[in-house]
């Protein structure tokens, strides 16, 4: 049987069409290595973002649900890349550990950076462990040092007894300081107050924050110092990182400056704690002991 032979014309029309196939594919290509995916949604490229994690301890990895991989033997850390902009749930899990879930929202062209991810044993040996070491944090000399009040006589007439005077004193070392309830800090000389009803507070271990709780049961955070790492935040910057439904009786800080430890006392006397992260981005992830 002999074939038809290809017209010149048709030769033609089939080399244009490999030829756009090919630079269509070629683009796609390009695209996509230079960051770039196609969303349906608004139906053009769009350049996509990433989430990078860190985490205490080796831990699975989920996005949405589905399983991604494991953590880095070295470093435990995991980046999820080529993601469209949107809301995405992920979740750090461990045998035998506690989770981690945020709801992380991630922007175009960026990395999302979530590089203090603590996990911890949720075994009772580790437990009793834990609750150890964050005793000793409560126990560690002036973790929460109060103000010191200096006092001057005033005398009008010889008759009347001397009317002692309270100051705030600031130091070099201690520039906020807890004054008749309320939460002070001395910045450009002058004294700020930061809030009032404070029952007791804390300096980070490289003072660059102060945690404190109140009489509302509540747990704030006021930034120090500029921050070069996300959530990025400000000198003077503070936030609410949680109110509780009974009483917080001390505050302090847990394997760093990023971390919080929050002690309630129950009702035979017993202690049992709450360890909040700092970064309230997607919610604020809490383990309990």
């Amino acid at each position: 049987m002999i074939h038809p032979v290809m017209s010149k014309k048709s030769r033609r029309i089939l080399f244009y069409m490999a030829l756009a196939l090919f630079l269509v594919l070629s683009y796609t290509t390009l695209l996509y290595a230079q960051g770039y995916k196609y969303s349906f949604a608004s139906g053009k490229f769009i350049k996509t973002g990433s989430i990078y994690l860190k985490s205490s301890a080796g831990a699975r990895v989920y996005l949405n649900g589905s399983y991604e991989g494991d953590t880095s033997f070295l470093g435990d850390s995991f980046t999820i890349s080529k993601l469209l902009p949107n809301k995405y749930r992920v979740e750090l899990s461990g045998e035998n550990y506690s989770k981690w879930v945020k709801d992380i929202t991630v922007s175009e062209g960026l990395v999302s950076d979530f590089r203090h991810v603590i996990i911890l044993p949720t075994d009772e040996t580790s437990k009793a462990q834990l609750r150890a070491e964050i005793d000793k944090i409560f126990t560690t000399p002036a973790f929460s040092p109060m103000a010191k009040i200096s006092s001057t006589p005033v005398v009008k007439k010889k008759t009347i007894k001397p009317t002692p005077t309270s100051t705030p004193t600031f130091s070099e070392n201690a520039p906020v300081i807890l004054f008749s309830g309320k939460l002070l800090r001395s910045q450009d000389g002058q004294t700020k107050e930061i809030d009032s009803g404070v029952t007791g507070f804390a300096f980070s271990p490289n003072r660059n924050k102060v945690t404190w709780r109140n009489t509302n049961n509540e747990v704030w955070v006021i930034w120090l110092k500029d921050m070069d790492y996300q959530p990025h935040k400000k000198d003077g910057d503070t936030e609410k990182i949680s109110r509780f439904g009974q009483t917080v009786n001390r505050v302090g800080w847990f394997r760093g400056d990023d971390h919080i430890v929050v002690e309630f006392k129950n009702k035979n006397a017993s202690s049992s704690y709450q360890i909040l992260e700092t970064d309230t981005r997607g919610g604020v992830n809490a383990v309990d002991f």
